[in-house]
């Protein structure tokens, strides 16, 4: 397009250039840009307000599809784990790595818009929740805070004509958008597509909305992604309120829908029965883009215009929002403050130091009897379990630059090999008097052309029986892996079950085999991550199993092969309520899966015992895969510790108590027996390049632990209601509300050091509060403390208020022995507000409350009263 026209006219304001650029379109040009990505050659636009995710770094993977090699970029600690560093100006640095290295991938590879769909704030109520990783946990003050800052390091907020911005001004331009996710009631992954969560005022006001407000009235988040769920009976890209509150009254600038959800309110909500009528609803109630299916997109938006549901005013209402966005990034600049960025600003030595610096703070210690941690580099230590020597890429996740497991971690510290037992079991499968081997042999010489994969086939003798190690991540899900091959086994979709992948790593997991025992019962709507569920699973013995693949398919022996049936979605089942989770949703097999016997080769809880015996002192490392059983799609059936784990971890301890316990996960599980037994648990989320070197700095005690839990952790599945249930005051859930006994309270995390409250100060300040208080190191060693203030209602009250809500934190860094430091809180009247149903509005109700401080929500070292 000609740059000497009011598009590129900076001196004109963003909405005037966008108001220009959208009167010399056509009707028929426009209805175009309500898909993500735009093309007009007329005009000479190639546009998108989108780049991908970036929830703890750069995607750079051309979306899910990997329509090009996948390049390396920096990649963080999950959201989960940076939220349990309490410290926004490190996440601010997270963010700010983002912004550039997003931006710097933009301007190299020419595709997609300078926008990144992060941070996903949506509370994490419940611990079974499937994308629990992508949150920064239960409470929406923390979350709002800690998203706002890594909010402010990607978008770096300014203005064009280089003047300060006011506090809390919004600049006219920024770097790399942040999309925030999803809009909202968006904490249960099973049937999202189809059910309805019932939220009511009172939760919507006081719990779900907050992260929002925070993120767009505080981080001036740019756009937002709606949700796949109904609200209340309302699809929510149909909502309202993305307009009413969060434009309007928030100053969110871009909406756009959640990926297929566009489709689904005409084929899964059965809203309404054309998608004419979705987008003109959507449309009006503020959402500018639909990710979906581009051509049917753009097909609905003419219909609808023809049909006479929407006017052309009303269309140009939401184009401006998509061009003032593309002006706010930047792409009709006539200079770009960004375009010198490349991929040497990628993975530069000052982002692999921030994400060590991550990786180290994010580190939660959740018990050390004795001061059994931190150990001696020159300790005789033994490292046991396979999550503790393999590392784990998630959904949203770039492709990072390197990737230290644990066991790398440890030895690096350590400078010498550190004796290693996996655990895991090797054997094989025999069918009758025959066993399962492969069509081709395990070791090709070197040089040899790819021969392909090799199907798994019936062979005569043991010895010629491919050797499977059991990779149990719980609920009935395995992976089986050949050493030999070095290959996971795969079922592709026409059915054969060959040896060929390096790596599980695809949205529906092909490598997830479900394994129960011969004679377990299915039943009838499972929730794991193939779609099967049984009522006895297999975990390693010797006995008759019988295997099940994704799509309720059985796996059986035919014409000498191990197979499945073609994966075949029932074309009924996508016009119903039902969803993908049960029987009748795939084609399965009309076959009966084939009993197969498992033939222990060699056991691996016996090798763990005996070089648990020969060591000192132990780590055992447990936890999750985060592309199994609660992921996208997928959340958890239960919170108890996956079972073989557990066994694995016992059977250590039943010969060498003097364990050290690492768990790596992104979800919290009922580890009761763990935390009686062992003396030592460390804890820390996947994600991290730098993960096996922020435990090991622990570990040794170069980095003291000061992370903090972002959420309760249960003592059973018996605490929690029903995950479809929102309503978290009447059904107690998160800290704010759960009356019982846990397991381990928000907030909660010990340190090699001790700390001590005293002074505290609580005054009026602009409507809202300023406290301050004293925090002392009492402990022998140099640490962190996470300073943390709550406030609870004392006076009665017309509404419920919860049980004890954070108003305030502060990381106190490297406070030494005998050290103090005051930690100051400026609580603002918003953050003390509650929701009052007969005023129908949040106001701050007069009365009396308990101000405290401490380190987690139950520690109460220092409290005052004040009337407010």
């Amino acid at each position: 397009m000609d740059r000497n026209t009011p598009l590129y006219d900076t001196g004109l304001s963003n909405e005037a250039r966008a108001k220009w650029l959208v009167s010399q379109m056509s009707v028929e040009e426009k209805f175009s840009w309500f898909s993500l990505r735009v093309r007009n050659d007329r005009l000479g636009i190639i546009a998108s307000t989108c780049g991908g995710e970036g929830a703890h770094g750069v995607q750079a993977r051309a979306g899910q599809g990997e329509l090009y090699p996948p390049t390396p970029t920096t990649s963080f600690t999950q959201p989960i784990g940076m939220a349990a560093t309490f410290d926004r100006e490190l996440i601010r640095k997270a963010g700010d790595v983002t912004g550039k290295e997003s931006r710097a991938f933009g301007n190299a590879v020419g595709k997609g818009g300078h926008g990144r769909l992060a941070p996903t704030v949506d509370l994490c109520r419940d611990p079974r929740w499937g994308r629990n990783e992508e949150g920064y946990g239960e409470d929406p003050y923390l979350t709002g805070k800690m998203a706002s800052a890594y909010i402010t390091g990607m978008q770096d907020e300014h203005n064009y004509d280089g003047t300060p911005l006011a506090p809390g001004a919004r600049g006219d331009r920024i770097r790399t958008a942040a999309v925030l996710k999803h809009f909202y009631a968006n904490n249960q992954e099973y049937r999202r597509a189809y059910d309805s969560f019932d939220i009511s005022d009172k939760v919507k006001y006081d719990y779900e909305l907050e992260p929002f407000r925070y993120c767009a009235q505080e981080g001036h988040a740019e756009g937002v992604m709606t949700s796949y769920n109904e609200i209340n009976h309302l699809p929510a890209m149909l909502n309202h309120e993305v307009q009413d509150i969060l434009k309007d009254q928030w100053g969110i600038q871009y909406a756009m829908t959640d990926g297929g959800d566009f489709l689904q309110t005409v084929n899964f909500h059965h809203y309404y029965e054309s998608h004419a009528e979705t987008l003109a609803e959507g449309v009006k109630a503020g959402v500018d883009a639909m990710l979906d299916n581009q051509t049917e997109v753009v097909k609905a938006a003419k219909e609808a215009y023809e049909r006479g549901l929407i006017s052309e005013e009303e269309m140009d209402k939401s184009i401006v929002c998509t061009v003032v966005e593309l002006i706010r990034q930047g792409a009709f600049d006539p200079e770009d403050p960004y375009a010198e960025l490349d991929m040497a600003d990628v993975g530069t030595d000052e982002a692999k130091r921030i994400s060590l610096e991550m990786s180290k703070a994010s580190n939660v210690l959740l018990k050390n009897e004795n001061h059994f941690l931190p150990f001696s580099k020159e300790d005789d230590i033994a490292l046991i379990g396979f999550v503790g020597n393999n590392w784990y890429m998630d959904w949203y996740a770039g492709k990072p630059l390197y990737r230290v497991t644990l066991k790398a971690g440890l030895e690096k510290k350590m400078h010498r090999t550190i004796p290693y037992e996996s655990g895991q079991t090797l054997f094989r499968f025999r069918a009758g008097d025959k066993y399962i081997g492969a069509s081709l042999p395990a070791r090709i010489p070197w040089g040899t052309p790819d021969p392909g994969p090799a199907e798994l086939i019936l062979v005569d003798k043991a010895e010629d029986a491919v050797v499977f190690e059991q990779l149990n991540w719980g609920c009935g899900s395995n992976f089986l892996y050949a050493p030999e091959f070095r290959k996971y086994a795969t079922v592709g979709p026409d059915g054969k079950i060959t040896l060929s992948s390096d790596e599980p790593f695809t949205f529906k997991l092909m490598e997830n085999f479900t394994i129960g025992k011969a004679d377990a019962v299915r039943t009838p709507q499972p929730r794991n991550a193939n779609c099967v569920e049984l009522t006895e699973y297999w975990n390693d013995e010797a006995c008759d199993v019988k295997l099940y693949c994704f799509g309720n398919r059985n796996v059986y022996l035919e014409d000498g092969k191990l197979k499945t049936d073609p994966l075949v979605r029932l074309a009924p089942e996508s016009n119903t309520k039902e969803g993908g989770n049960i029987l009748e949703a795939w084609a399965g097999s009309e076959k009966e899966a084939t009993a197969l016997t498992v033939e222990i080769v060699s056991d691996g809880i016996q090798r763990a015992k005996e070089l648990a015996r020969k060591a000192k002192k132990v780590i055992v490392a447990l936890g999750c895969n985060p592309v199994m059983n609660a992921k996208e799609e997928i959340d958890r059936s239960t919170i108890e510790m996956i079972p073989l784990q557990q066994k694995l971890l016992e059977a250590v301890y039943e010969v060498n108590p003097n364990v050290a316990v690492v768990l790596i996960t992104n979800y919290p599980y009922a580890i009761n027996w763990m935390q009686e037994h062992v003396p030592a648990i460390l804890l820390n989320a996947t994600g991290s390049q730098d993960l096996g070197n922020g435990l090991a700095a622990a570990i040794f005690g170069e980095a003291n632990p000061a992370g903090r839990l972002p959420m309760t952790w249960y003592k059973s599945d018996a605490d929690l209601p029903p995950m479809e249930d929102y309503d978290l005051i009447n059904h107690p859930r998160t800290y704010r509300y759960f009356d019982k006994p846990v397991l381990y309270p928000f907030g909660y995390g010990l340190s090699y050091a001790a700390f001590g409250y005293s002074g505290l100060k609580v005054e009026k300040q602009n409507g809202g509060l300023r406290v301050s208080v004293n925090v002392t190191n009492t402990g022998a060693v140099t640490g962190d403390e996470v300073a943390q203030l709550y406030i609870r209602r004392v006076s009665p009250s017309k509404t419920v208020h919860p049980l004890r809500r954070l108003i305030g934190f502060e990381r106190l860094h490297s406070l030494a022995p005998g050290e103090s430091a005051e930690a100051v809180f400026v609580v603002n009247p918003c953050d003390l507000e509650i929701y009052m149903e007969d005023a129908g509005k949040k106001v701050i109700e007069p009365g009396q409350y308990q101000v405290y401080a401490g380190g987690s929500c139950l520690d109460e070292q220092v409290a005052a009263e004040i009337e407010l």
